[in-house]
């Protein structure tokens, strides 16, 4: 019987070695799967916590529903899916010292006031676009080529923040929004010629649709019900609370030594899902240019500062999933979840749940401030932008040290680099978020993906 060993007990881990295991068995292939996590916990930052009537995420809130991969993987497990409220729908930028509503169509972006007048003429320019000579570039670069300097500024700034809590200048435009560069292509430089040929052809075709759209959707005890779904449907051995000291590989097999005195592991296949610093030592003995290139990848830390208040101490309807706030308006938080708007069951009758983010590649040291601190920190910022005076009747806080990986520009060159030095050891494979998309459905797609190899590679053993 093949062992396959996979370190790290996070979506990706739990969602490969789930995978492995079916794949297998579909394949005819006898492979053992065992799980080896260092936390005495299954999730990594996938982590929801009730207590006092409140439902708070460490991590991810959801995932959503426009992509098959992570609803499919729920049904498989027996879970209920978890829609956000209608209300999520509308969302807000903290912009020249209010929240505005950010337009859904064209006739709220003309009604707007995110933008100046100039800033929307500007738009209207964008057909005009040429397709840009770098092989990659930035994701403001690209904005402010497509869209102008404040659309950049105050509508794509903002959306790079929420999904990489990072700066759009430094990120990849063709690593972390890869569908825009698709569009650039489609439209001969112009996003608007592409998306207007995909609604076109939407019309025509109701199996094609013209843009990615979804729902953000959860499940009643939060996201960390479907890793704990994961869990228990493992079949294999799961060894908690024992970290990876390093790997070996003798005679085409390697050999996972364990922290702590812990017998190693022995694996006809290995797979890495770990955050990309951690792998990065887990090989540093097997291949050092291979952990150097790993070491390389970036994360951005952050805190989350879960406040539960009484309904009648906040005077803002929270008619809405939240806000987030342009780099320039140089406010001390990144933005506000409004948790009990967005989904049921969040916070108890009579009472709501506000979700903040506090540093990211922005103000990468204010995650490191005391509790204390940083409870007052986003309690001030939230008494300017939603008029809160009264204390929280609850407070929950999680910091991350490295939260989530950024791709900088070159992050593509430095993906193709590590592939070539894994050639070399056959039967190691690496997975996670470090690596081709940072949410949810991006690790549930790359479950199966990475599976699929470890499969193949078993049966031509």
């Amino acid at each position: 019987m093949a062992e396959v060993v996979i370190v790290g007990g996070g979506i990706s881990g739990l969602a490969t070695a789930y995978a492995v295991e079916k794949q297998a068995a579909e394949a005819q292939v006898k492979a053992r799967v065992t799980v080896v996590e260092k936390e005495e916990r299954l999730g990594g930052k996938v982590r929801s916590i009730r207590e006092e009537g409140f439902l708070c995420e460490a991590g991810p809130a959801g995932f959503l529903d426009s992509r098959p991969e992570t609803l499919e993987l729920a049904k498989e497990l027996g879970l209920e899916p978890l829609p956000s409220n209608d209300a999520a729908k509308k969302r807000f930028i903290y912009t020249g010292g209010r929240l505005r509503p950010v337009p859904d169509g064209p006739k709220s972006f003309i009604r707007s006031d995110i933008l100046s007048l100039r800033g929307k003429l500007r738009i209207l320019l964008e057909p005009f676009t040429r397709p840009s000579s770098e092989e990659d570039e930035s994701i403001a670069a690209f904005g402010r080529r497509h869209l102008g300097r404040e659309a950049e500024e105050k509508l794509i700034g903002p959306m790079v923040i929420g999904i990489h809590a990072g700066d759009s200048e430094r990120l990849s435009l063709q690593s972390c929004f890869p569908v825009m560069k698709e569009l650039e292509r489609e439209g001969g430089g112009s996003l608007l010629k592409a998306v207007f040929r995909r609604m076109k052809k939407a019309r025509e075709d109701p199996d094609v649709k013209a843009a990615p759209a979804g729902r953000l959707t959860s499940f009643k005890d939060g996201v960390q019900s479907l890793t704990d779904a994961l869990g228990k449907a493992i079949d294999g051995p799961i060894i908690l609370g024992k970290g990876l000291s390093t790997i070996k590989r003798e005679g085409g097999r390697y050999t996972v030594v364990l922290e702590g005195g812990a017998a190693p592991v022995k694996a006809d296949a290995l797979v890495l899902a770990l955050p990309a610093y951690a792998a990065a030592k887990a090989v540093a003995e097997l291949d050092g240019e291979l952990s150097g290139l790993l070491g390389e990848i970036p994360y951005a830390p952050a805190a989350v500062v879960c406040l539960g208040y009484r309904r009648e101490d906040v005077p803002h309807p929270l008619d809405g999933f939240g806000f987030l706030i342009p780099k320039s308006e140089e406010r001390r938080i990144l933005g506000c979840r409004w948790e009990s708007s967005t989904f049921r069951h969040r916070a108890p009758p009579g009472k709501v749940l506000l979700w903040s983010i506090v540093g990211g590649a922005i103000e990468p040291e204010l995650p490191f401030l005391d509790d204390e601190g940083l409870i007052r920190l986003v309690r001030s910022e939230l008494r300017e932008i939603l008029g809160i005076e009264r204390k929280p009747v609850y407070t929950r806080i999680f910091r991350h040290e490295r939260a989530i990986p950024q791709y900088v520009v070159g992050h593509e060159a430095r993906l193709k680099r590590i592939e070539e030095r894994l050639q070399r050891y056959p039967g190691l494979f690496l997975t996670g978020n470090a690596y081709r998309g940072v949410g949810l459905n991006d690790c549930t797609r790359n479950a199966p993906l990475v599976a699929g190899k470890v499969v193949d590679y078993l049966k031509g053993r």
